[in-house]
Parts: structure tokens; sequence; C-alpha cells
């Protein structure tokens, strides 16, 4: 894809009305399960094989159409600010040649589920001034395990479809 023109063509709008779709569906489909969710994972491959601005597009869109479902507060805000900081970081983690492997990026996708919940709790403590920011993020711990945990298992199943999806796309 071209991010040089300020043109967005059919094909790609389409692309990624698909992909938000499908990122809400995931998201609500596994709601039940705190943190459990493939959509980190799919983020961060549609960051590998799509780009960063069409990551950055599917996660802030997905995150106002699920929260319209799910519940809509300052959290949403933070949760746009968390995947934004994980997308860039990952983004440039994959201009390094050894760490565009399955396993380096599970590994990577792991590390992305702590860091997003990281993010978060910064967040929250900030917005709500929580005195102890380490207490906070402590007891949050083992969500952010679930989620990082969810992104190892995900980035495993779902790389390989991605990329093969890539390939027809192009």
């Amino acid at each position: 894809m071209n991010f040089t023109s300020r043109n967005i063509s059919l094909k790609r709008l389409a692309l990624l009305a698909i992909f938000v779709a499908v990122c809400v569906v995931v998201r609500l489909t596994f709601n039940w399960i705190p943190n459990f969710t493939a959509v980190t994972s799919l983020l961060l491959l549609i960051c590998f094989y799509f780009g960063l601005l069409d990551s950055l597009i599917v996660a802030n869109i997905m995150l106002i159409a699920t929260g319209i479902y799910l519940g809509m507060g300052y959290w949403v805000v933070g949760q746009m600010l968390a995947y934004s900081v994980v997308l860039v970081v990952y983004f440039f983690l994959m201009k390094v040649q050894p760490l565009r492997g399955l396993i380096p990026q599970m590994l990577i996708a792991f590390v992305c589920g702590l860091v997003y919940g990281f993010i978060i709790s910064l967040f929250i403590v900030f917005i709500l001034r929580i005195s102890n920011f380490w207490a906070y993020y402590l007891t949050g711990l083992p969500f952010d395990l679930t989620h990082a945990t969810g992104n190892f298992l995900f980035m495993l199943v779902l790389k390989k479809p991605i990329e093969r999806l890539r390939k027809r796309v192009s």
C-alpha cells in the first residue's frame, strides 16, 4: 500500500473496513474471557503486513465501535493510547530482520500484551489519581499475563493466514 498519496483506493478502504469488522467481531466474541483475545495479534499482523497507518486506523475505529457496544468512557482513550504505542514500537522492531520470524514475533506479541497493560495502568492511575501505581499494576498483572499469553498463541495461529491474505491483496 502506498502512503505517499493522499488518495485512498477503494480496495484499501474495503480492506480496512473488513479488518475493522473482523477485529470488532473477534473482540466481542472473546469478551467473556477477560483480556484473552486475538485483536492485539491481528493488529500487530496488520502492522507487519499492511503498515503502521493501516493498523492505527483499524485499532482506533475498532475501539470506538466496540466502545459503543461494551461501554464508552475515559478508558477507551487509554486503550487508543496503549495500542498506538504498542503498534509504533512493534513497527520499528519489525525493521530488524532477525525479529521478523514466527518465534520472535510470538515472543514480541507476548511482551506487547504486557506493555499494553502497563500503559493502561499508567493511564488509569493518572486519570483516577491513584496514589500507589505498583499496587494497582500488580493487581492487574494476571490480566496482563492472560493478554500476553493470548497474543502469543494467536500470533502462532494467525500469522500464516494474514501472510497469505497479504499476498492475495498485493
